[in-house]
């Protein structure tokens, strides 16, 4: 509705002629903006303020609706009007460029209690990137968990050597206490410490060339792993 109507008073298909149904017209679109205005409190400062200047653009065409347009209002409004467009853009442009905000964007002016109040962002991350697998590193070294994809299912792993973010995937899987969770080791060097709990046959056919998949049950073992 924003691009018909600036391309209509702006083209010159507006006419020259100015009329009190012109004028309602336009005051029911400002009324529809004072909607997207408020709407946008809940999102960011950056869309706040983005549709805020837009009701400048709405005031220079009822302005001269009414034959009352100051010389240069017009011409200011689009200059303020561009310039944080422009802004919005490039942010936006960043942020699914380098999966960051790089420009800030401001906090929501209006969060409702109990309504995403307080809670974190979560993030959705392209596999194909190699920056989307180091922040996904960060976010498990850093006691976060994460939804990854498997040939059936999505998984919620956390980092084994942060019993905290262990525990949190456990309740947010809302599994009973004794089923048992998948344990993804990068080497043997990793289960060293709880070597007393396998059959020597069975650690010495994990050291033979090639792969072997093998599933075992262990008892529950604190701080035996490492990230090295």
């Amino acid at each position: 509705m924003w691009i018909i109507w600036g391309l209509t008073r702006y083209s010159g298909l507006y006419g020259t002629a100015r009329s009190f149904h012109a004028a309602v017209g336009i005051i029911s679109f400002m009324l529809f903006n004072g909607f997207i205005v408020f709407c946008s409190l809940f999102l960011n400062m950056a869309w706040f303020f983005y549709s805020l200047t837009f009701m400048l653009i709405t005031i220079s065409f009822l302005l001269d609706a009414i034959q009352a347009l100051p010389t240069g209002y017009d011409i200011a409004a689009t200059l303020i009007f561009g310039l944080v467009s422009f802004y919005c853009f490039l942010a936006a442009l960043a942020s699914s460029t380098f999966e960051g905000w790089c420009l800030p964007m401001g906090r929501p002016m209006v969060q409702l209690s109990g309504v995403g109040a307080g809670t974190t962002k979560c993030l959705h991350l392209p596999a194909r990137k190699a920056s989307s697998v180091k922040r996904i590193a960060e976010i498990l070294r850093n006691g976060g968990t994460c939804g990854i994809p498997t040939d059936t299912v999505y998984v919620l792993v956390a980092a084994c050597s942060r019993p905290d973010a262990v525990e949190k995937a456990h309740r947010s899987k809302r599994q009973a206490q004794d089923r048992p969770m998948s344990l993804w080791i990068s080497s043997l060097k990793q289960l060293e410490p709880a070597k007393h709990l396998f059959s020597p046959l069975l650690w010495t056919s994990w050291r033979l060339p090639g792969h072997l998949p093998l599933a075992w049950s262990f008892p529950e073992v604190n701080g035996w792993i490492s990230w090295e």
